[in-house]
């Protein structure tokens, strides 16, 4: 006799407390081993198809990180382990910068900072892109809750292109100051150089931030020296991917950039140009809301009164009413090489190379243990509770469960406690 069709709560999804962290982090390895950048949102979603059963998100993300750490090593050894993916980096890509800082307490030496770059990026920034450089921060979600740090570029199809990396514990204008010092060493003095930051506007596509923070959304709880190993590699990826798209290409300027100027010019309406010399003169016309506006442009200079056309090397929308109403030439001739075809390929030219896993890196000691990075206290008097029966002028000392630290439980840990975000 076949039993009946068992539909009661018990045997479709539950949200449960009784999963542990145990329990996911062995549910979990296979996953993170096929794919590290798996967040915790989206290993909750897939114990949630498997098992049937709705693990909480803290409990998911505690799971994942003893995964992390058995697979990639415990957090603390990754600030050592550093020095090893230095050497190895260095073998595989010459020129490739990965520069450590370090501050002493007594006889310890703790992780500070670092710089990264490498060199088919510097390579491919100085050959390919226009000199304009963004920087950009992230947080990271991980036990060491810095920031992650990059100087971004933009190539001719307007796409981000990162130049350089930096890892160091908050916004502050020490650590900005030398992440442009290594910065300058890595790429020289470049000519007509631009670098904007989150509050500056200059050349940058409007959702550059928004494109860096999606692109590493996935690394920024992992040890520092996966997150660094990532960077590469999916740099390397995306590096063939382009590479690839610029041996298709054919012509002079980007096909991509045409078809956008051309579009463009489809919303003009009453027009006019004064011209005061062959290729200088005054384009007027009314906005949308029928406002009317004048600019003075000059096709020899490649120049415009509303300076967008000096700002982002191609033609700006009074420059191309004259173009396409007057000039006798196409939009190309007006259009800066930083968005050729030539340009975009010798953005990509440099390999990125693969690499080995750290087991295989060069074994390097640098003459001391690298320690985790000091931790900051918070402004204020640290306040306690004083139970009942506790002897006059003692203080209660909470512990660590999972890191045995004393002044703090674990729910306050500062190493454990990850900021809660959703993985789309």
């Amino acid at each position: 006799m076949m039993p009946a069709e068992h539909n009661c709560l018990s045997s479709s999804n539950l949200v449960t407390s009784m999963a542990s962290q145990k329990w996911v982090a062995e549910r979990v390895v296979g996953w993170l081993r096929e794919n590290p950048d798996l967040g915790a949102k989206e290993l909750q979603d897939k114990l949630q198809e498997v098992y049937s059963i709705e693990v909480g998100y803290a409990t998911v993300w505690a799971g994942r990180q003893k995964t992390l750490n058995k697979v990639f090593q415990s957090w603390e050894d990754n600030f050592q382990i550093l020095y090893n993916f230095r050497a190895a980096l260095l073998s595989r890509s010459p020129g490739s910068v990965l520069e450590i800082s370090t501050k002493t307490c007594g006889a310890d030496v703790h992780f500070d900072k670092l710089f990264f770059a490498l060199q088919p990026c510097i390579d491919g920034f100085k050959n390919g892109c226009r000199p304009d450089i963004a920087l950009e921060s992230t947080d990271l979600d991980g036990m060491y809750s810095g920031k992650l740090a990059c100087a971004c570029a933009l190539d001719g199809h307007n796409w981000m292109y990162p130049v350089a990396w930096a890892i160091f514990d908050s916004d502050s204008n020490a650590n900005w100051t030398w992440f442009m010092e290594q910065l300058k060493k890595a790429i020289g003095d470049l000519p007509g150089l631009a670098i904007s930051t989150d509050e500056g506007m200059g050349f940058r596509d409007k959702n550059l931030a928004e494109s860096y923070d999606k692109w590493t959304m996935n690394i920024k709880d992992m040890p520092l020296v996966d997150i660094v190993d990532r960077l590469r590699q999916m740099t390397m990826e995306v590096w063939y991917g382009r590479r690839s798209h610029g041996s298709k290409l054919s012509g002079n300027i980007l096909p991509a950039v045409i078809q956008q100027l051309n579009a463009e010019t489809t919303s003009f309406r009453n027009i006019k140009v004064c011209r005061c010399g062959l290729q200088t003169g005054e384009v007027s016309g009314n906005s949308q809301d029928m406002r009317p506006w004048r600019h003075v442009v000059d096709l020899n200079d490649h120049t415009c009164s509303c300076g967008e056309w000096q700002l982002t090397w191609k033609p700006c929308l009074h420059a191309l009413a004259w173009i396409t109403t007057e000039a006798d030439d196409d939009i190309e001739s007006f259009v800066h090489d930083y968005y050729s075809v030539e340009r975009f390929r010798a953005a990509y030219s440099g390999m990125v190379p693969p690499m080995t896993d750290k087991s295989q890196w060069p074994q390097v000691d640098p003459g001391f243990k690298l320690l985790a990075p000091l931790l900051k206290q918070g402004a204020g008097k640290r306040k306690y509770m004083k139970k009942e029966n506790q002897e006059p002028g003692a203080s209660e000392q909470h512990q660590c469960e999972q890191y045995g630290e004393v002044e703090h439980c674990e729910k306050g840990c500062t190493l454990h406690c990850p900021k809660k975000r959703l993985m789309h």
